[in-house]
């Protein structure tokens, strides 16, 4: 038996969900990865979790014969132990090959996702521009040229930005062609094998950073930004469960501001926590 460590195991279960085009090959995916660790990860085992009583479907879909039924998107993810985001995406993802319509949130979502597919490198701050870069590029109709970049980061970012190019290029996450212009290789963030994975954490701290680096200049300007901070009374079983509503309310919005003429870049930070 080859076991993970828990860690490991959550990327692993992210990367396999990005990778999958459709509910029955994300479930296929996530069955042969847990299969690996161990004979008791059995169709039986996932279906009696999932509430799925023929093993013989549950089989087929595995086996991409059958499409997964709408009836079981929620307690599927469950069923693997994925965390409420990566279940989300799953549910999104079978719902849609059941003929439902989930496109900009499966593609908000997957940016989420995807973020927190990042490598560790020992090099924070390069990674946190690198993404900014990479995010830039839809600025130029996803074809930029390294002046364009640094036209619009300005010339005093220049070595950052040759840094930052370099990065994405060794990470294939992009290419250089014979016009002098670099194209995507990907649609989403995915740092994926330069070493260990970020932290998550490490991510939204070096976001946080940024924001308080940005807070003098940008909160008195309200028509161009929104800095909000409050505490509110609820009821905790209420507040949790009403949390997967905001989530996705959030990723709406945010993909309903994305733009295909778009011409600036905008960073949002969200935090909802207990204060204890």
């Amino acid at each position: 038996m080859s076991e993970l460590a828990p860690d490991d195991l959550a990327a692993r279960l992210r990367a396999a969900l990005l990778d999958a085009q459709t509910g029955s090959a994300a479930v296929s995916a996530l069955y042969a990865l847990y299969r690996s660790r161990g004979r008791k990860y059995s169709l039986a085992y996932f279906g009696k979790r999932a509430g799925i009583s023929s093993t013989g479907y549950l089989s087929d879909v595995v086996n991409g014969k059958r499409s997964l039924h709408a009836k079981y998107a929620d307690a599927i993810g469950a069923a693997f132990d994925l965390p409420p985001d990566e279940a989300e995406f799953l549910r999104l993802l079978v719902r849609t090959e059941a003929g439902e319509e989930h496109t900009e949130a499966l593609a908000a979502l997957r940016k989420v996702l995807a973020i927190r597919r990042l490598p560790v490198t020992g090099r924070i701050v390069e990674l946190f521009f690198a993404i900014e870069v990479f995010c830039a590029f839809a600025l130029f109709g996803n074809r930029p040229t390294r002046d364009e970049l640094i036209g619009y980061f300005g010339k005093a970012r220049y070595a950052e930005v040759e840094a930052a190019l370099g990065l994405l290029l060794e990470l294939a996450m992009v290419a250089a062609d014979d016009g002098g212009r670099y194209k995507m290789l990907t649609n989403h963030v995915s740092l994926s094998g330069a070493g260990r994975e970020v932290s998550f954490v490490d991510l939204i701290r070096a976001s946080l950073a940024d924001a308080s680096r940005r807070v003098d200049r940008w909160a008195p300007r309200r028509e161009l930004a929104h800095f909000e901070s409050g505490i509110v009374s609820v009821k905790r079983a209420d507040f949790a469960a009403r949390l997967p509503e905001l989530r996705s309310q959030i990723a709406h919005l945010l993909s309903g501001l994305e733009h295909p003429e778009a011409d600036g870049l905008v960073r949002v930070n969200v935090q909802i926590y207990p204060v204890d």
